[in-house]
């Protein structure tokens, strides 16, 4: 049916200015009249961009904010900005590159006053003497030899980068059942994916599917399982337990009281709504825990029927069989909803004549609150179970209520009131949860499986073989954490266990000095390569790493990152969201040149995602927020081996080539400009024209390195994933130093010395007319078959492209020569060039001897010294891959 037209005449609504925060929301509507009833309005009022309206074909609203005043646009930082390692490193070559260009137009200006002072030509004299002459040439120099700065880098690299970001996209293996690829949403930090030595990641959504099923629950003493959870060496707690059918529910009549209460917090202290549109017993809601309890509340019989903005929430429980369902209605009062800080949520509610808060949270803040008012006997045999279910990797949540008086629910009802009629801040709700959640009785606990996403182990198996270290940071207890460990392959059954759990100083350092001990001084030390010794796993909470970082003594910071970095694992349970970003933070700070990797699915995810040099968001069912904070977005956490050791290493050694391709190129031109000076008596002349000196960058050498950065593979992509310990050469920043950025400044150096001595020479004995005009078609003509021969001669995979580049883009440089000649009067010239065999012996034989050198180091390091992927290039085996393999036989994932 069509909406029905409302009218807001003589209505004033009331709200707080504008402001960031999304779940808070104070406002009222002030209806007209003398009276001016208001109203009251809260966050459930408001729909956020992004809301999903269901089971109602329209809504009524108003425009609260809009344009920059909207919540979203209050809260939209800009992203940090993300530099890559490699740029870094390559800014200060470029440096280097300009303290070399000032070094040449010093010296040239020098050679300058020297040839005039010697000079006994009268033509050649200038009036203001050699000095001023050389001060002028200077500039001169300065202007011909900027093409030393490489400015052209910048642009091919963002060039390469962003074809890179295409094929990563384009790539079909990385894509879900519903054809949802990897979402590529930096540019800027392809080559960091290469090179990520700590990789941290959250469990729930990450690891686990988010695929949740209630197995099992314990009211009071008695345990509540459904079939087949219990295995047959839990023989005492199956004679105890009450089988949990799909169908129904039976428990002894002394606990009707307390089933009831139970499946009453379950179905009341949550947000979670029925969704029509799936039919009978589909529900949404904000979290998929939530979700999961109110679908085993209505497996058992308790249903969700519906509820209601105003509050009203319907249930609906199955009868017995003399009885039909009953439906009883429930006036949900306040909610207090879950946080970070709390890690519980509440609910006060109107049952029967009675009001209650019913609260569910985690069993470190809900047992405390429960001491006082429950037996001990009830808490010690639910902790003992909580235990149980945590090492079977199993998600706890304990419930618990009370009754409030009469005064308390007055008070409650009045401040809520005044809270949400109030636009100038109101009460606290912070302040009225501490006044209510007090003197809790404890009710029951409850245990959720997550089953773990798929293919998690073998991925986990294959970054650890990569040298990757692999955090994994989750709020669960600590028996959860390491029992998800044991199912990821995070720990094997020879792996040590290093635990850190302590509430002072010196406890955590004596257990880190034990636990460096045990490892080892690192991963790389000759103990940790013996294959006879398994990988340690170290495991913190999150109370013993505010320690560490809240302590003044640095030194124990220091020694927990150095233990950190000698294991293989990291488990960090019962972390905030503030100590997941505060982890990647301090491993940074720790270790300046190790490349951190972040993956998450949540918003609790967001602030480790933002700091890592490389965030990964997996596009999962805990919304966007990961997703639009990260640099990459998978489907799945299985999609991180291809985008890592295949398109991360692949993307790292082209970035690479690309650089000193450009560099090299570079540097060529103005070496070999440079060495002429000797010849034109440093007069700042330059041979080429400045058409060729144009086109050099954009026409003959721009196109080649970045059909290389976007096309070339050092290894097929089958041969990276089966050999995954091939990736550690991007975590050790093998292919890129200060020592070959001088060696490429060298090469090029002497490539340039011999184009300019060839060309020279050549005119010279061979009495070739043209003079000056020739000698720059001879010079260039040699450096851009110098250049165009590199790049071939270093390019490991070719394809039509590369050869099209290539070959096309030297073809290209003879007709255009020709055609711009005449634009010079030089026409004749090129002619004349082109068409004698001197030029082309001599320009061959320029490229030859500069090539040589290269070739020759090549061909000794493929014969004599050849590195693992050169061996697997030829379809060998290195003899280095033994222990690697040997390693990832015992690295296959093992049965929980």
């Amino acid at each position: 049916p069509p909406p029905p037209k409302h009218s807001l005449e003589g209505r004033e609504i009331v709200c707080e200015v504008p402001n960031q925060h999304i779940y808070r929301f104070e406002g009222a509507m002030l209806q007209g009249g003398e009276d001016q009833q208001a109203s009251p309005a809260g966050p459930a009022n408001v729909l956020l961009r992004g809301s999903i309206v269901r089971n109602t074909p329209w809504v009524a609203g108003v425009v609260l904010y809009a344009g920059m005043k909207t919540k979203e646009c209050l809260n939209a930082k800009p992203p940090p900005s993300k530099y890559s390692s490699l740029e870094r490193e390559m800014n200060w070559d470029v440096a280097g590159a300009t303290a070399l260009l000032l070094f040449m137009c010093t010296s040239a200006a020098i050679g300058t006053s020297a040839f005039l002072s010697d000079v006994s030509n009268p033509f050649l004299m200038m009036d203001s003497g050699s000095g001023y002459a050389a001060f002028i040439n200077f500039w001169r120099f300065l202007i011909v030899f900027q093409v030393m700065v490489p400015i052209s880098l910048y642009i091919s690299l963002e060039m390469t980068r962003l074809v890179q970001c295409m094929f990563i996209q384009m790539d079909e293996s990385m894509q879900d059942s519903l054809g949802q690829g990897c979402v590529v949403r930096a540019l800027n930090v392809t080559d960091e994916v290469g090179q990520i030595g700590h990789l941290f990641s959250d469990k729930t959504g990450t690891l686990t599917a988010n695929d949740m099923k209630m197995v099992a629950a314990t009211i009071g003493t008695h345990l509540f399982n459904m079939p087949n959870y219990l295995s047959p060496v839990d023989h005492e707690l199956a004679h105890e337990a009450v089988d949990w059918t799909p169908s129904s529910v039976t428990y002894p009549p002394a606990l009707r009281e307390e089933v009831d209460l139970f499946f009453l917090i379950l179905l009341l202290c949550n947000t979670v709504h029925p969704d029509y549109g799936k039919g009978s017993g589909g529900f949404c809601g904000e979290s998929p825990d939530e979700v999961a309890f109110v679908e085993a509340a209505w497996n058992c019989g308790f249903k969700l029927v519906d509820r209601t903005p105003s509050g009203q929430v319907e249930l609906c429980r199955a009868g017995t069989p003399r009885q039909s369902e009953y439906r009883t209605t429930y006036q949900t009062l306040a909610t207090f909803p879950f946080d970070s800080d709390r890690k519980r949520m509440s609910v006060v509610v109107k049952v029967a004549d009675s009001v209650m808060v019913l609260t569910k949270g985690a069993d470190s803040t809900i047992i405390p609150l429960c001491r006082e008012n429950t037996e001990a006997g009830v808490i010690e045999k639910s902790e003992q179970l909580l235990a149980m279910h945590a090492s079977r990797g199993l998600r706890t949540l304990c419930l618990a209520a009370r009754t409030l008086t009469s005064e308390e629910a007055e008070m409650v009802v009045r401040e809520v009131e005044k809270s949400r009629s109030s636009v100038d801040g109101g009460v606290s709700l912070d302040a009225l949860c501490k006044r209510i959640e007090v003197n809790l009785r404890f009710v029951a606990t409850t245990a959720i499986e997550d089953k773990l996403a798929t293919g998690v182990p073998e991925t986990i198996a294959c970054l650890q073989n990569a040298g990757v270290r692999v955090w994994v940071v989750t709020g669960d207890k600590m028996e959860t954490a390491l029992c998800i460990a044991r199912t990821t392959n995070l720990v094997r059954r020879k792996t040590p266990l290093c635990y850190v759990v302590g509430d002072t100083v010196r406890a955590i350092q004596n257990q880190l000095e034990g636990a460096m001990a045990q490892v080892g001084s690192g991963r790389d030390s000759p103990k940790a390569l013996n294959p006879d010794v398994a990988d340690a796993l170290l495991i913190i909470d999150g109370m013993s790493v505010d320690t560490i970082f809240a302590s003044q003594d640095q030194h124990l910071a220091k020694l927990f990152m150095k233990v950190a970095d000698s294991c293989t694992s990291v488990v960090v349970c019962r972390a905030s969201p503030l100590q997941k970003a505060q982890l990647v933070v301090e491993v940074r700070k720790h270790f300046p040149k190790v490349i951190t990797g972040a993956v998450g699915d949540g918003a609790n995810d967001v602030g480790m995602i933002r700091v890592a040099h490389v965030g990964i968001g997996i596009i999962g069912r805990e919304g966007r927020q990961a997703m639009m904070a990260s640099d990459f977005a998978l489907p799945s956490f299985a999609q991180l081996t291809t985008l890592m050791l295949a398109h991360g290493h692949w993307c790292y050694d082209r970035n690479v080539r690309v650089i000193v391709i450009l560099m090299l190129k570079n540097a060529l031109l103005t070496i070999s400009l440079y060495f002429f000076q000797f010849t034109c008596g440093f007069s700042s002349a330059v041979t080429p024209t400045d058409t060729l000196m144009m086109a050099y960058n954009i026409v003959f050498t721009g196109i080649p390195p970045i059909v290389v950065g976007a096309l070339d593979q050092d290894v097929r992509v089958a041969k990276l994933l089966q050999y995954p310990w091939l990736y550690k050469q991007g975590p050790r920043r093998g292919l890129y130093s200060r020592t070959i950025f001088w060696s490429a400044m060298a090469e090029s150096a002497y490539m340039g010395f011999v184009c300019y001595w060839v060309s020279s020479n050549a005119i010279r004995f061979m009495h070739q007319g043209g003079g000056y005009n020739v000698h720059g078609y001879y010079q260039f003509t040699s450096i851009l078959l110098c250049v165009n021969g590199y790049v071939a001669l270093t390019t490991k995979h070719w394809t039509n492209l590369h050869v099209l580049a290539i070959f096309g883009c030297t073809l290209v440089y003879f007709p255009f020569c020709i055609v711009t000649a005449s634009w010079y009067g030089q026409g004749g010239a090129a002619m004349a060039a082109f068409s004698d065999m001197t030029f082309w012996v001599t320009v061959w034989l320029a490229v030859l001897i500069g090539l040589l050198p290269r070739f020759l180091s090549m061909a000794y390091q493929q014969g004599f010294a050849p590195t693992d992927i050169m061996v697997l290039r030829e379809g060998n085996l290195p003899r280095s891959a033994s222990h690697a393999i040997a390693v990832a036989s015992r690295s296959k994932p093992e049965p929980a």
